[in-house]
């Protein structure tokens, strides 16, 4: 873990997991995602003190199970309310896919990421749910989440087999991945409230139940 401290005592919760699969490089899957939050630290800290404090967390064994993101929620449960949103990325940088964001908050997040996108002319493709990373176990504790990915199909970057090597990643992909995110979490740290309501939507909810096998999902769905 690292910090940069704010000037408020809540604090924005950042993730990424640094554990691959069995015979993968995870240079993709996920190398990528501890690069950007080395990068939002780097651009961030140069302008801290923010208003809220900013916490880097590096998880291991998310491929087994997100069992390091369960066991730090776990272990800092008394802490919690004090962390307004967790941001989590789980594979950018990819030299070709589209960049997206699953919101396990308010509507409104998706929207707000729409909006903002427009406004720097970066393309974004934005929806609310559970995407299953390192954000599940904040959301399912009551912590607004998004997670972030640029997503290539087919074989173009391929995760979780020997092909996840570095020749699927594209270094200025990177940087303006992480230049988006970056930008994103300013806005977050440096609102005067921050504006993602601190709640689980009724259907988030639901969908974590059925993602950690709670409950099953109806056959028609």
């Amino acid at each position: 873990m690292a910090e940069i401290p704010g000037s408020t005592d809540e604090w924005i919760v950042l993730t990424a997991h640094y554990d691959s699969t069995s015979l993968s490089h995870g240079a993709y899957d996920n190398m990528t995602g501890c690069i950007g939050l080395l990068g939002i630290m780097d651009e961030l800290s140069a302008s801290a003190p923010n208003r809220y404090g900013l916490r880097f967390v590096f998880c291991g064994s998310e491929e087994r199970g997100l069992l390091g993101s369960k066991a730090y929620v776990a272990a800092h449960k008394e802490e919690l309310d004090k962390v307004v949103l967790n941001v989590n990325l789980d594979m950018i940088g990819s030299i070709m896919g589209k960049f997206i964001a699953v919101a396990s908050a308010e509507e409104k997040l998706v929207n707000y990421l729409s909006y903002i996108s427009m406004e720097i002319g970066w393309g974004i493709e934005g929806r609310q749910g559970v995407y299953s990373s390192d954000s599940t176990p904040f959301a399912d504790a009551g912590v607004p989440a998004v997670s972030f990915a640029r997503i290539a199909g087919g074989t173009t970057a391929p995760i979780h087999n020997r092909y996840d090597t570095k020749a699927v990643v594209s270094a200025p992909q990177c940087k303006d991945d992480i230049d988006f995110l970056a930008y994103f979490c300013d806005r977050m740290a440096n609102s005067v409230v921050c504006p993602v309501s601190r709640e689980i939507p009724e259907k988030v909810k639901e969908d974590l139940d059925y993602y950690l096998n709670r409950k099953r999902r109806p056959a028609n769905r």
